[in-house]
């Protein structure tokens, strides 16, 4: 991807789309491409505070502490979102692990860029601040997922927002994720054998295609029906 696509791209959707044309650009001009292969990490739990990161292609793991020790993945985040932002923002250390589940890459404002802006424009801690905001609602929304109880559904859920299929993320289709069964299960809190039987069986009702790790969305509508209507 060249960067007249990348910024094509973060300027057509998402939070970068709703700010002015010359704050994207004064943004751009602080920015770099960078790129991952699939297990890289962006940043850990624990690492110092730096700047934000605007995907463009490939899925990235969002790992949250559970207990004391064990990291989990709790969703996958696609393009036009941007990460980064609380410690950016805050200078305190990382809360959030970011891995590239696929290969992947986004345009990275260093921390020094980020000051930049603020320095330059009044309006940039204001706009920085909305996006922490919308970043906060997804987390609500993966919460909200989490609490449904039955563990088809929330399945289904948890595949919807990982696959970019949701109607919370704008991301185009197709609707396809890297994933094994066991992974699902662990981000929609369920066993390996219950994801296997419910994914076997949207298969055959034609709502998904299954392959060596990988699950590609074919009715997401149906999926949606599925998972939110008369949900308990």
């Amino acid at each position: 991807m060249d960067r007249a696509d990348a910024e094509r791209i973060l300027a057509s959707a998402g939070w970068l789309s709703r700010q002015p044309v010359s704050f994207q650009n004064a943004l751009f001009r602080q920015g770099y491409l960078v790129n991952f292969a699939k297990g890289e990490y962006l940043y850990r739990i624990g690492d110092a505070a730096g700047g934000i990161y605007g995907l463009l292609e490939g899925g990235f793991a969002a790992e949250v502490m559970v207990g004391r020790s064990l990291s989990r993945v709790a969703h996958v985040l696609r393009r036009y979102n941007w990460i980064g932002t609380g410690p950016a923002l805050s200078g305190q250390t990382r809360v959030f692990t970011f891995r590239a589940i696929e290969p992947g890459s986004a345009l990275h404002l260093p921390i020094a860029g980020v000051n930049k802006l603020r320095t330059e424009d009044p309006s940039a801690i204001q706009r920085i601040g909305a996006l922490a905001e919308e970043n906060m609602k997804l987390a609500i929304h993966v919460v909200s997922d989490l609490l449904i109880r039955s563990t088809d559904r929330r399945i289904s859920a948890a595949l919807l927002r990982i696959s970019g299929a949701s109607v919370a993320d704008p991301s185009p289709p197709p609707h396809e994720v890297m994933m094994t069964q066991s992974e699902l299960g662990e981000i929609a809190n369920a066993s390996r054998d219950v994801v296997s039987r419910l994914l076997k069986r949207m298969q055959t009702q034609g709502w998904v295609e299954l392959g060596y790790n990988r699950i590609r969305i074919v009715d997401a509508d149906a999926l949606q029906s599925f998972t939110y209507d008369g949900v308990d």
